[in-house]
């Protein structure tokens, strides 16, 4: 079975995006696809990057880039009033130790109730009352995201997605390949499929020679 390794944020629109677009990777039993929850502001930390918001232009085009994309393709695209805000309990609700058999339906869930309905995830007794009204346990999950393996979880996503050279989300890990980005996923496909797309490798590394990976 090949694998993928799937880094994302709730922050990230994109990240909101690709988790629509991989329906149908995520639904192949010829694939496993390992959900991992990252927390995007320590890879821009490691890496010395500037978050979107904190370039105003970047902040402006980046959202009328996503309004326009969203147009495009159908999908409900909603942002959050307030932005950043506090994603840290989805995330950890994101996590296989805190969500373990519902993950991908709770990861589902925040993604619809973030960017789709344009709610914040930073409130316990609105994902409680999410959660719940979905046939799960909201406090019990809430609670869970305190536990330890739980955080540490979280934590060692983010570190192996650095050792990867991930530098945002989303990001996939397939084959020791990093595929950035939601316009990535036609790459990724592509390499899942065995039919890669054909490029100049030479010239690239000739290009790159300078460069300490």
């Amino acid at each position: 079975m090949k694998k993928v390794d799937y880094y994302f944020d709730f922050l990230s629109p994109f990240s909101y995006f690709s988790w629509i677009n991989t329906a149908e990777l995520r639904q192949n039993s010829d694939y496993q696809i390992e959900l991992k929850p990252v927390v995007m502001g320590t890879l821009f930390n490691n890496w010395g990057i500037k978050g979107p918001g904190e370039i105003a232009p970047k902040r402006v085009q980046m959202l009328k880039y996503c309004f326009q994309y969203a147009a495009l393709n159908n999908i409900d695209f909603i942002p959050p009033k307030t932005h950043p805000f506090n994603p840290l309990y989805a995330l950890r609700l994101a996590t296989n130790a805190c969500s373990k058999e519902h993950q991908e339906k709770v990861i589902n869930l925040l993604w619809n109730f973030c960017w789709g309905k344009g709610n914040e995830l930073g409130d316990e007794d609105a994902l409680i009352e999410l959660l719940d009204n979905e046939g799960l346990d909201g406090k019990e999950l809430l609670e869970s995201t305190y536990q330890r393996e739980v955080k540490l979880e979280l934590k060692v996503n983010t570190k192996e997605a650095i050792a990867h050279k991930v530098y945002g989300v989303p990001s996939f890990v397939y084959n020791n390949e990093l595929y950035w980005g939601n316009d990535s996923i036609v790459f990724l496909t592509r390499a899942l499929k065995d039919d890669p797309i054909q490029w100049d490798k030479q010239l690239f590394q000739d290009r790159l020679k300078d460069v300490d990976l």
